[in-house]
């Protein structure tokens, strides 16, 4: 479909060969330094951290909602051959 796409990386990361297939894509991750992550190289396993699932939950609506309009305006520009 060649539409660019919200990647989200909790457990692991873009760096174990797992990027988006867009480079228009947009990878959404925690801020926050977790000692945990990466976990594993795919994500499987059981987390070990006490606040389980942090590197997911720490990634905000407001985060997510903030990176929409940017693919909006890439989707239409591609749409109108800008």
């Amino acid at each position: 479909m060649k539409t660019p796409a919200i990647v989200f990386f909790g457990p692991t990361v873009g760096e174990f060969g797992y990027p988006p297939f867009l480079k228009e894509s947009k990878i959404m991750e925690t801020k926050e330094k977790l000692s945990c992550r990466p976990c594993s190289r795919d994500g499987r396993g059981k987390c070990s951290n006490p606040d389980k699932l942090r590197c997911l939950t720490s990634i905000t609506p407001e985060m997510v909602l903030s990176i929409i309009p940017e693919l909006n305006n890439q989707n239409s520009e591609k749409l109108n051959g800008k």
